[in-house]
């Protein structure tokens, strides 16, 4: 109970006085709800339009950190005239696409939302001008994006998820950017090294025109730390030089072979897999 009414009701767009005292009494609609209402930020759950990250929930702060992660990806901005560490900027980025967030101008739009609270603990630093706490702006988020050393950011965030424990088999996929082709040109091919359980990307790379995956899985899996993991891939991946990469790199693979390749299926069907319990 929160206490009593002090007996007043409303009467011809008026309070008047009647006397008669009402107690108050609350009850929590969410289980936990106290523990939300002393957090440094707001839980999703009392946030206003779509989901929401739990900015509480991540850990940004540490050698692990997500923010030490970020700041080793280089900075390939010009020094003159940068209001934002690159580190903040990815941050605000990783946490809004967490929350839902799809496209520069939505990102933004998180950002703005942000309490100064939240910016402070992503990593901002106070404007020069005003010693306030402001929000990366669209463009700023666009050009940030789109000059990063792509590869090196996934590459951290990989590492920030495996030393949250998150560790899944990892799947070898390519996939076709659909739409992504003009006039002359093919449309971009893409692949990724992507989590089995929970789809996370880990890694990805671009496949050139005058390639194809073969070539560039190595050169994909070679920075990432895989020990521990299995990666599995389809046949086109069946390749001497990519077990070996993920053997001494301390990982085990899990690859299919198909009928076109005769030599390996008849080594395959010598072996005596009876030493191996089945699978259910």
């Amino acid at each position: 109970m929160l206490g009593e009414s002090q007996g007043y009701g409303k009467h011809v767009m008026q309070y008047v006085e009647h006397g008669q005292r009402k107690q108050v009494w609350v009850r929590p609609l969410w289980r936990g709800a106290q523990g939300w209402l002393r957090e440094p930020f707001d839980a999703p759950a009392l946030m206003q339009g779509a989901s929401k990250v739990d900015l509480n929930r991540i850990p940004l702060q540490g050698e692990n950190g997500l923010l030490a992660h970020l700041a080793r990806v280089p900075d390939r901005r010009d020094p003159h005239g940068k209001r934002h560490d690159l580190h903040f900027i990815l941050a605000v980025a990783a946490c809004g696409v967490l929350a839902g967030m799809r496209g520069y101008r939505q990102v933004a739009d998180f950002a703005a939302g942000l309490s100064e609270q939240a910016l402070r603990r992503l990593g901002a630093r106070p404007q020069a001008s005003t010693g306030r706490l402001r929000p990366p702006s669209e463009p700023t988020i666009r050009r940030t994006l789109n000059r990063i050393d792509i590869e090196a950011f996934e590459r951290e965030l990989g590492a920030f998820q495996r030393a949250l424990g998150m560790s899944e088999a990892l799947a070898l996929d390519g996939k076709t950017l659909r739409g992504s082709g003009q006039d002359e040109h093919r449309p971009q091919h893409l692949l990724a090294v992507v989590t089995h359980g929970s789809a996370r990307t880990v890694g990805q790379r671009a496949v050139g025109e005058k390639t194809n995956e073969i070539p560039e899985a190595p050169q994909l899996l070679g920075p990432l730390d895989i020990r521990g993991q299995v990666i599995t891939a389809d046949a086109m991946h069946v390749q001497k030089e990519l077990a070996k990469l993920v053997v001494d790199k301390g990982g085990d693979y899990v690859l299919t072979v198909k009928d076109n390749q005769k030599t390996m299926q008849r080594l395959l069907a010598a072996q005596d897999w009876s030493v191996f319990p089945p699978v259910h």
